[in-house]
């Protein structure tokens, strides 16, 4: 997809949050305002929402949070109102370098957005995985007036490979 297209089948201020046919979320509201009426919006088939573990949020440029769906503040056991104005890098687990310097770097260059799995520490202290892939928003003149973030909680998929890491290391030493 080339930067500035949008995605078929997601609408101007939709952000994608599903495999095809399940979900798209939509974030209405908090724009430039100012304002607290930021909320977010999302269609989703019945029998499906339970299993989603989407969480989106928005930060301006320099990473401060400007909007938390609560399906994110969920995962980082905070509420909205305490994540604004918090930057992302406040949740980034101590122990963890930087997943996302040159993905980054490349997007405030005017290129594409990115993935990347990264580990937090929730309010409560706890770690929790999250897949994250960010996409710039732009004004006319190119210039990033937010970036937007879609995550997705893989602390349980982090935990089985662990655990199948040990497994295979006790059988190795068992031969």
């Amino acid at each position: 997809r080339e930067p500035g297209r949008q995605q078929p089948g997601v609408g101007v201020g939709q952000v994608p949050v599903g495999g095809a046919g399940e979900q798209v979320g939509e974030v209405v509201g908090g724009g430039h305002g100012g304002g607290s009426s930021a909320r977010s919006r999302r269609s989703t088939h019945p029998s499906r929402a339970s299993r989603i573990r989407y969480r989106v949020w928005r930060t301006d440029p320099a990473g401060r949070f400007t909007l938390a769906n609560p399906r994110y503040c969920e995962i980082v056991g905070y509420g909205e109102a305490e994540l604004l104005g918090m930057r992302t890098q406040d949740l980034a687990h101590p122990d963890d370098p930087s997943r996302n310097p040159e993905p980054f770097g490349r997007l405030i260059d005017g290129g594409p957005g990115f993935a990347v799995e990264t580990r937090y520490v929730r309010k409560d202290g706890a770690a929790v995985w999250v897949s994250n892939s960010v996409t710039a928003v732009r004004d006319a003149a190119g210039a990033i007036t937010a970036l937007v973030t879609v995550a997705l909680d893989v602390s349980d998929r982090k935990r089985a490979e662990a655990a199948l890491r040990q497994s295979e290391e006790r059988l190795t030493l068992a031969q």
